[in-house]
């Protein structure tokens, strides 16, 4: 996967603690966890469950969806 081969050229420190609580872009690589993401969107939950009811076949599903997003 593509977004693989840029994973581990990303910078290392860019998910730890920042006095600023960024937030990744959505139409950019991030190397920040799915565990990261819970803390900066509180609502990534609801978002599963969302997904979960709108498309249980997980049609939509992809690779870099299931990291990211799915925490898998």
């Amino acid at each position: 996967m593509l977004f693989c081969a840029y994973h581990g050229i990303l910078d290392p420190h860019s998910s730890q603690e920042n006095p600023f609580s960024p937030r990744p872009h959505w139409g950019k690589v991030s190397a920040m966890p799915h565990s990261d993401l819970r803390r900066v969107y509180p609502r990534l939950a609801d978002f599963e469950s969302l997904a979960a009811r709108v498309d249980p076949e997980q049609t939509f599903h992809n690779a870099f969806l299931e990291w990211v997003l799915f925490g898998g």
